[in-house]
């Protein structure tokens, strides 16, 4: 994602709504120190069928899972450990067929 995007992110006015639809790209300007949360498009349009956008921050108002970061890294580092097992077991059932 190409750096300026932070900045303009950082740079919104409150009552800009940032729309994203990427989940890669809505996380990263969560966690980019951009004081802002993106929003999937659909997020936005449900918002405004409670009538206007609010003041300050629409993105607060979308409902979502609260996810806390830590658990994100967690589930990753979980994944990444995983990973190496499940390739030696593929490759050791490989070799075992090719054996018989």
């Amino acid at each position: 994602m190409p750096h300026h995007v932070f900045g303009a992110a950082r740079n919104a006015a409150p009552r800009a709504m940032i729309v994203a639809d990427g989940f890669s790209c809505r996380t990263r300007i969560t966690q980019g120190d951009t004081g802002r949360q993106a929003m999937h498009l659909a997020e936005a349009l449900a918002l405004g069928l409670n009538g206007p956008a609010p003041a300050g921050h629409p993105e607060k108002l979308a409902p979502r899972p609260s996810v806390r970061v830590c658990d994100a890294r967690l589930t990753a580092a979980a994944a990444l450990a995983t990973a190496p097992a499940a390739a030696t077991a593929g490759t050791y059932a490989v070799i075992r067929r090719l054996r018989l």
